[in-house]
């Protein structure tokens, strides 16, 4: 940390000789001016706005697993796994709140933002702040995702992932729900259920369906079982239906939307190049009062294998 501290002044102290126009080009992240490539964005922040009994996580450096707290900050990489009678609210810094529901299982395969400049107030607003690649596994359970308007024109893209098929969203309210194996059997069933807005399911062959508003998909399908691994393999579609979404799943669905966006409406992601500007700003001799940001156990470099605070 050090060394990498001495190199920041350092760079600093040329960025001073540096052409006024040239700085401020150097410190722009207005994600309007040109998207940035997806292979170059940084990774995003998920904070948890609330846990409910029993909900672990481990992350890509570390086996063991860990419980979660409200607050605690995670990102990419990293399986969320809510036990019985237990859930939690993940919270993205793209505008995104995801309910993982009891006996769930969800891996947040990827979660890449470009920075943005200006605090984003979950409450506040209607749009991503920046444009961002979300892509989620659900291994099995449910989860609820209400997601903001994304820059789907600038790059955005989210996806939840299952055997069965992908979901893709632009801004919208919706539920997946991967159960295989039920009942003890080897068939398992699939649903994809909209209130809001329109989602499109691509199946493994490629094939598209767009469920609107006020419908679901439900899929019936049979299952083989890796015997080291655990996970599930689709062998075979038995069955495909379309329908209006039965009412007290829609209502589930509403409710556990509003609980998010209430567990949601404290959280405040601040700018992503908030540090950068602040090394700028000030003086080399001020470096020393700029204080760390907290977290629980660990320096955050450590790729969100430990969890940050808020």
């Amino acid at each position: 940390m050090n060394l990498q501290f001495s190199k920041m002044i350092a760079n600093f102290n040329s960025l001073r000789l540096l052409p006024a126009v040239a700085l401020c080009a150097w410190i722009s992240t207005s994600p309007a001016s040109s998207a940035e490539p997806e292979q170059n964005r940084p990774p995003g922040k998920v904070v948890v706005a609330d846990v409910v009994n029993k909900v672990e996580a481990v992350g890509p450096l570390r086996s063991t697993p860990r419980s979660l707290k409200k607050k605690d900050v995670i990102s990419e990489r990293h399986t969320v796994t809510a036990g019985d009678a237990s859930a939690a609210t993940l919270v993205f810094s793209n505008g995104s709140t995801i309910s993982v529901l009891e006996k769930s299982s969800l891996v947040i395969s990827e979660f890449l933002q470009n920075p943005f400049s200006t605090p984003f107030a979950m409450p506040l607003e209607s749009e991503e702040p920046s444009t961002s690649t979300t892509k989620l596994n659900l291994k099995n359970g449910e989860v609820v995702c209400k997601v903001k308007k994304l820059r789907m024109d600038e790059g955005s893209s989210l996806t939840v992932e299952t055997p069965v098929g992908a979901a893709g969203v632009r801004g919208t309210t919706f539920a997946v729900s991967y159960l295989p194996n039920q009942n003890g059997t080897d068939v398992g069933t699939f649903t994809l259920s909209v209130t809001e807005g329109e989602v499109s399911l691509t199946d493994s062959e490629g094939n598209v369906t767009l469920v609107p508003a006020g419908k679901e998909i439900v899929i019936s399908f049979r299952t083989a079982v890796d015997p080291v691994t655990g996970d599930t393999t689709v062998v075979e579609i038995l069955s495909k239906e379309i329908r209006d979404i039965p009412a007290n799943h829609l209502n589930m669905i509403n409710r556990t939307a509003t609980k998010g966006d209430a567990d949601a409406e404290s959280i405040v992601f601040e700018p992503t190049n908030a540090d950068i500007l602040q090394l700028i700003q000030f003086p080399k001799e001020q470096f020393s009062t700029i204080e760390p940001k907290p977290v629980t156990e660990v320096d955050p470099l450590d790729n969100g294998d430990e969890f940050e605070t808020e």
